[in-house]
């Protein structure tokens, strides 16, 4: 149940994320076609993402 996320191309338009548990990530990632470079993030900070976002 621990939240983790791929993030590519950080800061750019290109900008793609997935967000999933660390048990799915990997899979979830791979399905959404990210490759590397990517930055993983893992812990409580994931579930932060819409509020340090500004996103409602």
């Amino acid at each position: 149940s621990t939240p983790a996320a791929v993030i590519v191309a950080a800061t750019t338009p290109q900008e793609r994320i997935v967000v999933a548990t660390l048990a799915t990530i990997a899979e979830e990632a791979a399905a959404a076609g990210l490759t590397s470079p990517a930055l993983i993030v893992v812990g409580g900070i994931v579930a932060m993402r819409a509020a340090l976002a500004g996103e409602p």
